[in-house]
């Protein structure tokens, strides 16, 4: 294999496939160049694990076709520290020598080549469900629901995102750490039997379809393949295939209030700032009280597990003329859900003391719905 390539095609080639080898230092990448049928060659870089295969592909000039498997670690590590500029790639004798020549720079390395693998196809999948994704929303939905996945769960559902269609014309993504519970709906044109039965998501494979989504196409590609219960999210020149998990999802509409209340429409970052300022003194139980009363809400703290006296208080003017409601809620739980919302505004809706907290952004994007749903902790002399 021998060929010239830009190093800014050789950056983004690693930038999309680096999410596919949890272990940078033993997991490899392959290499392919070869002459297109129509004119011109490409080189395509693939990586691979247990969940995704990913492919991408780039444009280069190409003297000798052929393919080679490198080390993740140092190849990554080499090409980000590239100057810009026409890189020569040269796979010989088991060493892939890379090689920058310009008036500024002379770089040339060596890595050494594993012969023992060979290159992989993309995936044939056969009676698939096609359909185009809207990028933006598909970002969007994603950003809502990710920051749930809980890295060491205590129930193995709590790390994957489930994505399904909840109606025609509806794809949603839930996600729950059994704190807290994110979904996000988008509206878009969908075969009628594409994702009824769902799919588990890990962390990674949303992280990878997200990347996808960011490579300036206003749509994505989504297949579906049933039998073999693999997703393909593809773009031209990168392709990503997604083998889901296999835990089945718990029936989590239960936890979805039907019923609630119009919403208290706040300031997010004022609100924001009144919760850091009121936990200021509690350290341990990181329990605040919201009380809204006439056009008026008090946040409040008390240190009582630890018996210090501490206590924080602040009210702020808001619109609200409705009935007198207090209860109280985990800070944390909540700043945590408040930091992923995108909007300016923040609507609280709570239907009594006892019922859930339903916590969503005041604007979304077009054909986008989120909403994040947790428990509050009724105030005690608050009656139902």
């Amino acid at each position: 294999m021998k060929l010239t390539i830009s190093s800014k095609e050789l950056l983004l080639a690693i930038t999309r496939v680096s999410g596919a080898s949890t272990d940078k230092k033993l997991g490899f990448y392959s290499l392919k160049a070869e002459n297109n049928p129509k004119g011109g060659a490409t080189l395509s870089i693939s990586a691979t694990d247990a969940s995704l295969d990913i492919y991408s592909e780039h444009p280069c000039k190409l003297e000798e076709p052929g393919e080679g498997h490198v080390l993740c670690e140092k190849f990554i590590e080499t090409v980000r520290q590239l100057p810009d500029g026409e890189v020569s790639l040269l796979a010989a004798e088991n060493l892939l020598t890379i090689c920058l020549d310009t008036q500024e720079h002379f770089v040339k390395i060596r890595l050494p080549l594993i012969n023992e693998y060979v290159w992989i196809p993309k995936q044939e999948l056969p009676e698939v469900l096609n359909c185009q994704l809207p990028a933006a929303q598909l970002t969007y939905m994603i950003s809502q629901v990710v920051f749930n996945l809980a890295p060491e769960p205590t129930m193995p559902y709590a790390e994957l995102g489930y994505l399904h269609q909840v109606s025609p014309g509806v794809l949603r993504l839930v996600a729950t750490d059994t704190m807290k519970l994110s979904y996000c709906d988008i509206h878009c044109e969908l075969p009628e039997q594409l994702l009824i039965q769902g799919i588990c998501l890990t962390k990674k494979a949303l992280n990878a379809l997200s990347k996808i989504c960011e490579q300036g196409y206003t749509q994505i590609g989504f297949s579906y393949c049933s039998s073999q219960k693999v997703c393909r999210v593809q773009v031209p020149g990168y392709d990503v295939f997604v083998r889901p998990s296999h835990v089945a999802y718990p029936y989590y509409t239960k936890l979805i209030p039907t019923d609630i209340d119009p919403p208290i429409l706040l300031d997010k970052d004022i609100l924001i700032s009144m919760i850091k300022r009121a936990t200021i003194s509690i350290d341990y139980t990181k329990v605040i009280t919201l009380h809204f009363s006439h056009n008026t809400l008090t946040i409040t703290s008390q240190d009582i597990e630890q018996s210090t006296g501490l206590e924080g208080k602040e009210t702020l003017a808001i619109q609200y003329e409705r009935k007198e409601l207090v209860f109280g809620i985990n800070s944390e739980t909540l700043l945590n859900i408040l930091s992923h919302i995108l909007s300016a505004n923040v609507g609280l809706s709570i239907k009594h003391p006892r019922a859930p907290l339903v916590v969503y952004g005041g604007t979304e994007p077009g054909d986008c719905m989120a909403r994040h749903v947790m428990a509050p902790i009724a105030d005690s002399s608050t009656t139902t």
